[in-house]
């Protein structure tokens, strides 16, 4: 479900990066891209319905608490973070999905329409790492609820 409206620019989001590797987070979003993709499509406001080749963000409130948002990814040691403006730079789009107001997905990969088959892990992984290349650092979780981040 797309929702209206935006994300601003200056909106803070944060992407859950089980790995704490670069190269491994990078694959980590291309299977949830893909994964994304195999269930789900959505109608773009243009009327065209694509495959959600989408990675699952949330947005930081300005002076919401970072450790609160954090603990939904309590299973995940690291995550990503870049701003909306960070993402947009770097080719994708960023979609209000669901009916809660502080997530949004990643477009990755637009304009697959539902009839064409899946695309490879090959051509989804381009695409992940301009994304975690555009968020910098992977940082570790401190709402990780499986203790060290070893």
């Amino acid at each position: 479900m797309l929702r209206p409206g935006e994300a601003a620019d200056d909106t803070t989001l944060l992407i859950r990066a089980a790995p704490g590797l670069i190269d491994e987070a990078v694959v980590d979003v291309a299977e949830a891209a893909l994964d994304s993709a195999d269930t789900y499509e959505v109608e773009r406001p243009d009327g065209l319905r694509v495959l959600l080749y989408g990675v699952s963000v949330f947005a930081l409130a300005p002076g919401a608490d970072e450790g609160e948002l954090l603990r939904r990814f309590a299973s995940s040691p690291y995550y990503l973070e870049a701003s909306a403006r960070q993402v947009r730079a770097a080719g994708f789009e960023v979609m209000p999905t669901g009916a809660n107001r502080a997530h949004f997905d990643v477009l990755l990969i637009d304009g697959q329409s539902a009839s064409q088959p899946l695309l490879s892990m090959g051509e989804v992984h381009a695409a992940a790492r301009r994304l975690v290349e555009a968020c910098g650092d992977i940082r570790p979780n401190r709402s990780y609820a499986g203790g060290s981040h070893d």
